[in-house]
């Protein structure tokens, strides 16, 4: 099967553009091959190149070295006909300000001959596919940043095209749009069309993509599955605050995860998420509530019945709201509690602590009442 876009060697250099350390190289070797109805993601920093070689594919720009073929055929050898079946936009689509959607439409439909009745069916079928029909009268000028790319989508689609290059396509565009550019793109792909896009999103990529290509320093880092991306990456590294850090040290690590003293205090811990929250489930003990430290572990408050009355404003939330009464937090029941936290506080020369008497004194209150 011939692959819907092909690129061997590529090699684009910009003498003098701000790349002292690659001596201007923005794209050095580079090999890609897309099949048809295949979803690739083209992925990188900033400078890595990905909007250099879509402006390749397009025929903006001339290669140094290598080859590009669109569709089986290459611009070098075909001239624009190469671009036939082939859509898209590098970088941000941009459109005259003073045309109304429908118009620039209707204007590219015209370049590629469709005019006349199908010609203006095609534009309505564009507008309708990005959910534009309501604002095709509108001048662009007038358009944000989200309402201009799903625009460049609809002129892309205009051509029905067998390759779409996109270049950031979900730029701008809120959460139920780029959710329905998902979908158009798997529809897209169903039909057997090739969609390469260029994203900043690894998220969005492994959601959406088939497959996908990291480009580093204007060199391919990685080429696959998002699946085997992620066996090659390495476990993130967390770093972890506790009470205790030399006997959080001294429990055993599960297997596959590695623990190490921070210089600036606490722990690194590098695991995956399964790895992790058993490494946690480690420190926190038998019986212990998640936060405990292993230093406190006999301390545990559950084995303590008394626990609250020895520090009534450390109860638990559940107990403090059960207790509370209405109108601006008031305790509820203060004979009773004050009793209660008279019994269990052991009797002293100051009687109770500072701290307990906001429990102690209702009681004193309500005895004094006539």
């Amino acid at each position: 099967m011939t692959p819907a876009l092909e690129v061997v060697g590529l090699v684009k250099r910009f003498p003098g553009h701000g790349r002292a350390a690659r001596d201007g190289l923005a794209l050095a070797g580079v090999d890609l091959s897309v099949a048809p109805g295949e979803v690739r993601g083209l992925v990188g920093p900033n400078g890595a190149g990905k909007s250099t070689l879509l402006r390749l594919a397009f025929g903006l720009l001339r290669p140094d070295a290598g080859s590009v073929r669109l569709l089986g055929r290459s611009i070098a050898e075909d001239g624009q006909a190469a671009l036939t079946g082939v859509a898209g936009f590098a970088d941000t689509p941009r459109f005259h300000g003073h045309r109304s959607a429908q118009a620039t439409l209707t204007a590219l439909a015209a370049l590629d001959g469709r005019t006349g009745a199908a010609g203006r069916t095609r534009v309505d079928e564009a507008l309708a596919s990005v959910d534009l029909t309501d604002r095709a009268r509108e001048r662009v000028a007038g358009f944000s940043t989200g309402l201009r790319q799903r625009l460049g989508i609809a002129a892309a689609l205009l051509r029905r095209p067998r390759l779409l290059l996109l270049d950031e396509p979900t730029s701008g565009l809120d959460p139920v749009r780029t959710t329905e550019l998902h979908a158009l793109v798997g529809r897209l792909a169903a039909d057997g069309v090739a969609v390469v896009i260029s994203s900043h999103d690894l998220v969005e990529v492994d959601l959406l993509c088939h497959s996908l290509t990291v480009l580093r320093g204007g060199q391919v880092a990685f080429d696959g599955t998002a699946a085997a991306l992620h066996d090659r990456a390495p476990d993130p590294v967390h770093r972890l605050r506790t009470g205790d850090d030399v006997g959080a040290l001294a429990v055993p690590a599960p297997t596959g995860v590695t623990v190490t003293p921070a210089a600036a205090g606490g722990l690194l811990v590098r695991a995956g998420e399964d790895g992790l929250a058993a490494y946690l489930l480690g420190l926190a003990g038998p019986g212990s509530p998640p936060g405990t430290s292993p230093s406190r572990r006999a301390r545990s408050w559950r084995s303590s019945p008394s626990w609250w009355a020895a520090s009534p404003g450390s109860r638990p939330r559940r107990e403090r709201r059960a207790r509370r009464g209405p109108g601006r937090g008031r305790v509820a029941e203060p004979a009773e509690q004050g009793a209660r936290c008279a019994a269990a506080l052991p009797a002293g020369p100051g009687g109770l602590r500072r701290g307990d008497r906001r429990l102690a004194e209702p009681a004193r209150r309500h005895a004094l009442r006539p």
